[in-house]
């Protein structure tokens, strides 16, 4: 039985965020000045932003730093890498730093600086699918002068929603190929065995084991089929599960091949054990077909 793992690559965001640790920088010196103050964020040039993005590598992780001058950027900048002259520190206070996240795959719930107390704090909170790598996020972000002397700490918060288990071929006892009611490219969400039965005529769902072998007090199973022509080669899929919200999800299948003008369709049933999908959860299901030519 061939299995699919879900696969997933370190993905850099450009965008403001922190990590569930706290870096405490100098405090204001009079909490009631800085509660006059009010936080603008204002728009980073797309050439700031590929700047800031290419300094990931150099970024400590889980930690933000406040630039408000040449000098806080240039001091640990390499010697060939110059900062770029349209950054404005007269007027602007900027924000860098990455965090570590636990998946590639998440929803951002919060993401914005506020006043605590007396210091600012920046605060990313995401609902993520849980996944085999994890994920770096590049903190950047352009602020109107924030008061010299005011600290920015960090602090990431973050929910863990459903996660994709691993992917398989579905096949009936024998290992012969199944005979389901579906259409081409149609997915359906097994929450419990009732809902697979609407598939299949009995008895012949004894036929199906693997459905019977699912601890649905525990897991849910997405079902899907799909035909392509005899003697296609196909490169591989690669299958997905992405918060949209807490409450909505993608499931996206791509399906990368070198298409045949010969032989006779044939048809496959794949099956996702996904954690336990709640009634107030709806996926979305996507199906990518890619031709190298």
């Amino acid at each position: 039985m061939r299995k699919i793992m879900f696969l997933a690559s370190v993905v850099c965001w450009i965008a403001c965020s922190d990590t569930e640790d706290e870096d405490k920088e100098t405090m204001c010196p009079d909490s009631e000045d800085i509660n006059k103050i009010e936080i603008v964020k204002e728009m980073l040039s797309a050439t700031d932003s590929s700047f800031f993005a290419s300094l990931l590598p150099l970024l400590e992780r889980n930690r933000v730093i406040r630039l408000d001058s040449r000098d806080d950027l240039s001091v640990w900048l390499p010697d060939t890498l110059p900062v770029p002259e349209d950054l404005d520190f007269e007027r602007y206070t900027y924000l860098l730093g990455s965090a570590e996240l636990y998946s590639p795959s998440y929803y951002v719930k919060r993401d914005t600086l506020v006043e605590v107390g007396e210091h600012f704090e920046y605060l990313f909170d995401y609902f993520y699918s849980p996944a085999d790598t994890s994920s770096v996020r590049l903190i950047c972000g352009k602020y109107a002068k924030l008061p010299a002397s005011c600290g920015v700490s960090l602090s990431v918060r973050s929910e863990r929603g459903l996660g994709l288990i691993y992917t398989t071929n579905v096949l009936k006892s024998g290992l012969s190929t199944p005979e389901l009611d579906m259409e081409d490219k149609e997915f359906a969400l097994i929450r419990m065995i009732p809902d697979f039965l609407k598939y299949v005529t009995w008895p012949e769902a004894w036929d199906y084991t693997f459905f019977y072998t699912v601890d649905y007090s525990r897991y849910s199973v997405i079902l899907w089929k799909y035909t392509v022509e005899s003697g296609v080669g196909v490169k591989g899929f690669k299958v997905e599960l992405v918060p949209l919200s807490p409450t909505l999800y993608r499931y996206e299948v791509t399906h990368e091949f070198y298409p045949s003008l010969i032989g006779e369709k044939t048809t496959a049933y794949m099956a996702s054990v996904i954690d336990k999908v709640p009634d107030s959860v709806t996926i979305d299901y996507v199906f990518n077909e890619i031709k190298p030519w």
